[in-house]
């Protein structure tokens, strides 16, 4: 969510994203699954391939039975629709991924005075690394 990355990883990134949800829609759209499914990593090789590719291995995963063909797939991936959708999706994940890092200062930060309003001696610190894990930061705190 915070690491740096480069541009080509970034461009993988989109294509996860855009695969993901597309998978997800599909799963919605065509077969009743009204649940979020875990999805689970897949090998970066697979998103060189065809969506269809993506989504019969997730089917496979999941032991689900796909009644669409490779073609269908694609075209439904390719559809106008389920382009605008993803691309709406992937928007609010990029504008969520921006703010994540300040609302979690945000709310540290008002934990923080909480607590010392209520008698602690507190620290706000980076605990380890930031490339390590970006969620790095953490409260420290002792009464008085």
């Amino acid at each position: 969510a915070h690491t740096k990355r480069d541009k080509q990883s970034f461009q993988l990134k989109i294509k996860v994203k855009f695969f993901r949800y597309a998978f997800h829609i599909l799963l919605h759209d065509y077969y009743g699954h009204t649940e979020l499914v875990t999805l689970g990593n897949s090998h970066p090789s697979l998103y060189e391939k065809n969506f269809s590719d993506y989504a019969l291995e997730q089917f496979k995963r999941l032991e689900i039975t796909s009644f669409q063909s490779k073609d269908e797939l694609d075209d439904f991936f390719n559809l106008q629709q389920t382009q605008k959708i993803i691309s709406q999706m992937f928007a609010a994940g990029v504008i969520r991924n921006a703010l994540s890092r300040v609302s979690e200062t945000y709310l540290l930060l008002d934990r923080a005075l909480f607590l010392e309003e209520n008698g602690y001696q507190v620290q706000v610190e980076e605990f380890f690394d930031y490339h390590i894990s970006p969620r790095n930061i953490g409260i420290t705190a002792s009464l008085k």
